[in-house]
């Protein structure tokens, strides 16, 4: 549990410790964010039907 350190007999941690995990969690949801709108570009441009003029 992100609030808990283990290593201390199981005493809530200290705020200032949370930053790198936070920091982890949120750069994390970042890359999947963009990964998604990836996604979603390529299949909009699969969908798209080339016209010809």
């Amino acid at each position: 549990m992100l609030g808990i350190d283990e290593k201390a007999g199981g005493v809530f941690r200290s705020p200032l410790s949370y930053s790198p995990d936070l920091s982890k969690f949120i750069k994390i949801a970042q890359m999947l964010v963009v990964q998604r709108d990836c996604l979603s570009r390529e299949r909009r441009r699969s969908r798209t039907p080339v016209r010809h003029s």
